[in-house]
């Protein structure tokens, strides 16, 4: 892993350390939360070795930044989302979980984890673009996340090439140019929504 450094009007800034390629995998929880930056007032913890995030007061968002950078990586993960009915944070989960798995460019682009808050169904695997909205939609996204259930998921970013798998079943292709910048892994907690966010499992392998 490298970091790099930039000089802005005389000023040293140290920035992110970006990833190199070879080695084994990474287990992205290994340093527990002092491997991230939390931007927001959701709560986040790691325990047993599952990442955990729940809405905060006034169900603010929330965004949990990886300290590294990363270009071409391939991910594996499990996640499990659980949305709650207005108020009542209880033990019933219903679909009102709306989550995101951030890669490249930091919050420009996304893998939509749940039911999407703008369009009002499950577009779980498709990738949202900031300002552009749903450009490439997971095959068969409807149904696809049961709330309260562990889903099995693989992203794989490779130049400008981007593909999905959920439950080993490749369900996106995308060739995409617009985002070439190494960023960090976010995983979000959306504002507005009373929910939970668990992800366990995290390995990553730089291409």
């Amino acid at each position: 892993m490298r970091k790099l450094i930039a000089v802005v009007g005389g000023v040293v800034l140290l920035v992110a350390p970006v990833a190199r390629a070879g080695g084994d995998g990474v287990d992205l929880l290994k340093d527990g939360l002092d491997g991230f930056d939390v931007r927001g007032t959701a709560a986040w913890s790691i325990e047993d070795g599952i990442l955990t995030g729940k809405s905060g007061p006034g169900l603010k968002g929330s965004m949990l930044f990886t300290k590294a950078s990363y270009a071409d990586f391939e991910l594996d993960c499990e996640f499990l989302g659980k949305g709650f009915k207005a108020g009542k944070h209880t033990s019933v989960p219903v679909e009102n979980f709306d989550s995101g798995l951030f890669f490249r460019n930091r919050n420009k682009i996304q893998v939509q984890l749940g039911i999407s808050r703008s369009l009002k169904k499950d577009m779980t695997g498709s990738l949202y673009v900031a300002g552009g909205g749903y450009k490439f939609k997971a095959r068969d996204a409807a149904g696809r996340h049961k709330a309260g259930e562990w889903h099995k998921l693989k992203l794989r970013v490779q130049g400008d090439r981007i593909k999905v798998w959920l439950s080993d079943e490749l369900v996106l292709e995308a060739t995409t140019g617009d985002f070439p910048e190494p960023g960090p892994i976010g995983f979000q907690i959306h504002g507005g929504v009373q929910m939970e966010a668990r992800f366990r499992n995290l390995q990553l392998v730089v291409l």
